[in-house]
């Protein structure tokens, strides 16, 4: 055996492995260490392996170029495009391109945190909004945006990343642009802003089933894994709000309870019906 000792991020030790087995781990070797827990589901943070790895990868090349930002990720959607790697180590990750102290660096979320990413200058990138404009404008544009009267303060916004998928890129595409509300949404849990994420998430739930309705029956199931996440990770986002409201806002919460059953029955494919 040998100790081996490289750089890591400043104030954070990630550890891969079954969580149980880990804290069981813990509890043996030392007192009063334990995992860091999600704020918004208050179970132990998980970061799924997709996403670390890119992470991983670089910070084994260099973890000087990694640092935590102090504001969430929707922060620093102002002034700035949403853009996809597309080359190079961080393939398939999303942000924003910001310069910080003259270096160019891709802001972007690992698991609930935001993270800033230097030495990103040689990347490719695919610019996600341009995408969704053109194919919206191949489908005559302001027909896909056809909501009326509903959840009018992010109707707007969120309609925005709405297109009838026609392909496996599409729905890639369509998943990663929704991302982007779901850490809203938990951002707002954290500030108990409960009725914005509730907004939210109801809308991507049935932006969804209507958009995606045609294509869940010519895909194999595996090809849609990107959109049925999204579908649990939101259904996860308003059961935890429905926990909430349940002490204080009763009505609120079977209404929100109420409002996904019926988005469920008009749209019976989606991951979450059997749930």
């Amino acid at each position: 055996m040998r100790k081996t000792e490289r750089p890591t991020i400043s104030g954070l030790i990630f550890i891969q492995g079954n969580s149980r087995e880990i804290q069981n781990y813990l509890n043996q070797i030392a007192i009063d260490l334990y995992l860091v827990k999600d704020c918004s589901t208050k179970k132990t943070a998980i970061i799924p392996d997709r996403v670390m790895q890119p992470f991983m990868q670089l910070s084994q090349i260099n973890p000087h170029h990694i640092r935590f930002m102090p504001h969430s990720f929707d922060y620093y959607s102002q002034n700035h495009t949403l853009i996809k790697i597309t080359s190079g180590v961080l393939t398939g990750m999303e942000g924003y391109c910001i310069r910080i102290a003259r270096d160019k660096c891709l802001v972007t979320t690992v698991g609930n945190m935001t993270v800033a990413i230097g030495g990103i200058s040689k990347e490719s990138f695919e610019n996600v909004d341009e995408y969704i404009r053109q194919r919206q404008e191949t489908q005559n544009g302001s027909q896909a945006l056809t909501y009326k009267d509903e959840f009018v303060s992010f109707q707007s916004d969120i309609a925005q990343c709405f297109f009838y998928p026609q392909n496996r890129l599409d729905l890639m595409v369509l998943a990663q642009s929704l991302e982007q509300w779901i850490m809203k949404s938990r951002y707002w849990m954290l500030t108990e802003e409960l009725s914005n994420a509730a907004q939210v998430q109801l809308l991507i739930l049935k932006g969804i089933g209507k958009y995606c309705e045609k294509i869940y029956y010519k895909l194999q199931p595996g090809e849609l894994k990107e959109i049925d996440n999204l579908c649990q990770e939101t259904h996860k986002i308003i059961t935890a709000i429905a926990e909430r409201y349940a002490d204080t806002q009763p009505e609120q919460q079977q209404k929100l309870i109420a409002d996904e059953q019926a988005i469920c029955k008009r749209y019976p494919f989606l991951p979450i019906s059997k749930l």
